[in-house]
C-alpha cells in the first residue's frame, strides 16, 4: 500500500500544470483546473483515488498543531488487507513545503501525527469514498475493476511468484490517473 501511495503522490507532483496569467497550479482533470493550492483538492484527489476520508480541522489560531494553524485538510486512507490506516497530505509536503512528511502510518507515527496535526478529536470528516471505489476498468480479465481488486491481484502474483502474469496490471494500475499522451503519429 505505501508503494502505492507513494507513486500517486509522485504522480500528482509531475502533473501539475501552471497558470501564469492568474499565478496558481492546477492539476487538469478530465477538463477541468482543480487548484493545487487548496489542501482539500488534493486530499480528495487521494481519497477518489484509494478511498478513506478527508478530515481537517478549522481553528482560528490552535497552537496545538504545526501544520496550517489556521486550518487544514488531509487524507486518511485505510489498507483494507492489513487494517492499518495512512495519514496522506500531500499539500503540506509537496505544495506548501509546512512538512516533510507526506505519508505517515497512524499507528507506527501516532506521536509525530498528534504533533503536527493536533488532537483526532478535534479533526472533522470533510469527505468519504468506500475503500474499494471503482475506477476505470482496463479489461483485464483478473482483476475486479476496482483499485484494490488490481491492487490484491498484484500483490497476489507478486507473492506467489507469478509477477509476470501481472505485470500489465500493475503497470495499469500505477498509472490510473496519469495523464494519457497521445502516441507520435498516432
Amino acid at each position: 500500500m505505501k508503494l502505492l501511495l507513494e507513486n500517486y503522490l509522485g504522480m500528482l507532483c509531475r502533473t501539475i500544470k501552471y497558470h501564469p496569467a492568474e499565478g496558481r497550479s492546477y492539476w487538469l482533470v478530465n477538463g477541468q483546473e482543480i487548484d493545487c493550492g487548496r489542501c482539500t483538492h488534493g486530499a480528495r484527489r487521494i481519497v477518489d483515488a484509494f478511498g478513506g476520508r478527508v478530515v481537517g480541522y478549522a481553528h482560528a489560531d490552535d497552537s496545538r498543531v504545526k501544520i496550517s494553524p489556521h486550518g487544514h485538510d488531509f487524507a486518511l486512507v485505510p489498507d483494507v488487507a492489513t487494517g492499518d490506516v495512512w495519514l496522506v497530505d500531500w499539500w503540506a509536503a509537496h505544495f506548501a513545503n509546512e512538512s516533510e512528511h507526506d505519508l505517515l502510518h497512524c499507528t507506527r507515527s501516532a506521536a509525530l501525527i498528534h504533533e503536527l496535526y493536533g488532537p483526532e478529536a478535534s479533526w472533522e470528516t470533510v469527505y468519504s469514498r468506500q475503500p474499494n471505489a471503482t475506477l476505470p476498468h482496463n479489461g483485464c480479465p483478473v482483476c475486479a475493476g476496482n483499485v484494490y481488486g488490481r491492487v490484491q491481484v498484484a500483490l497476489h502474483y507478486a507473492d506467489s511468484g507469478l509477477i509476470a502474469k501481472c505485470k500489465r496490471e500493475l503497470k495499469n494500475l500505477l498509472q490510473l490517473t496519469a495523464p494519457t499522451q497521445p502516441r507520435p503519429g498516432a
